[in-house]
């Protein structure tokens, strides 16, 4: 694993738990692995490899056969970055100094186009530069 991306932060249940998750994301392949699954055996933990191809993963995400909240937010955070690597020669990903609501926004910009999404981030960010 060469590098750890900052995904996301945010509240399991606002006002109802204290409990956050912090999200990252990391590519790795076969030359760090050492064992089946994995996990620390001392510490009752029991780790699953699930391998799943892009397509196969937002499929499920789609169909609902994926329900678990901070999956789903990883995976269309996935998704968000594979449509900018795909349709913008300068993306970058998200820095942990940006604000969780621009991953948000580029999530909901794959289903707009372009044009449109730039238009909305503007009108957004009007509406909070006057409600602030």
């Amino acid at each position: 694993m060469n590098q750890i991306i900052y995904v996301s932060t945010f509240y399991v249940s606002p006002g109802g738990s204290s409990e956050r998750i912090i999200l990252y994301y990391a590519e790795v392949d076969d030359t760090g692995h050492v064992a089946h699954g994995g996990g620390l055996e001392d510490e009752d933990e029991d780790i699953k490899i699930v391998e799943f191809s892009l397509s196969e993963i937002f499929n499920a995400v789609g169909s609902g056969r994926i329900a678990d909240a901070k999956t789903i937010i990883a995976i269309m955070w996935l998704k968000a970055r594979c449509e900018r690597k795909r349709n913008m020669s300068t993306w970058r990903p998200l820095t942990e100094s940006q604000p969780a609501q621009q991953a948000a926004q580029d999530v909901l910009s794959l289903s707009i186009s372009q044009q449109e999404a730039l238009t909305r981030r503007d009108e957004a960010q009007k509406l909070r530069d006057h409600f602030s």
